[in-house]
């Protein structure tokens, strides 16, 4: 007698969590035209659209897909680990000296004083041959600044992705599947 009370009990408390699993919780209904033919004979036909979503069925999928990922992830090797604080301060320092050199690179590129420089100091020579050759390195100087300014940027947002990541990154460790297990056994 009181299983089945206790069956009753469990029964009427579990009706809820059910119905909040199994129920639709949002509708979005409505109307889509596709077009069918083409030039002046083209017409549109409606397609009715009724999309029921259960946020909590959502829910629990994406953290089942979570965890599935994190039990991947460890199984193949890779293990999340937090910054150690020496590590987070030489990223800090990197990252401080990346953004100065970038600043650098792009003041000089913003100002083009030193093009201008070039060019006219390209001008004051005598020779033709000279002159081209004088104004190709002036080119060929400007792409690379061009260039490095590319890669600090590249950079600088790498570092500051894994500074700001919340301090946590993916390392190699010995696979699962490489481990001897047994001798546990």
């Amino acid at each position: 007698m009181a299983t089945s009370a206790l069956s009753v009990a469990s029964g009427a408390a579990a009706e809820p969590v059910v119905r909040a699993l199994t129920g639709d919780i949002v509708v979005i209904r409505g109307k889509l035209y596709y077009k069918r033919g083409k030039g002046k004979k083209a017409v549109y036909e409606p397609v009715e659209l009724d999309l029921h979503i259960n946020p909590v069925s959502l829910a629990l999928g994406a953290g089942a897909a979570a965890l599935m990922a994190g039990v991947g992830l460890w199984w193949m090797g890779l293990e999340v680990r937090k910054l150690s604080d020496e590590e987070r301060a030489r990223l800090e320092a990197l990252l401080a000296a990346k953004e100065a050199r970038l600043a650098t690179v792009e003041e000089r590129l913003a100002a083009g004083d030193e093009r201008a420089a070039c060019r006219e100091h390209c001008y004051t020579l005598t020779n033709a041959d000279l002159i081209l050759e004088c104004l190709k390195q002036c080119d060929e100087q400007q792409a690379e600044d061009i260039e490095e300014a590319k890669i600090l940027r590249r950079e600088v947002a790498d570092l500051k992705r894994r500074l700001l990541g919340g301090g946590f990154r993916i390392e190699n460790r010995a696979r699962l599947s490489d481990w001897d297990l047994g001798s546990v056994f």
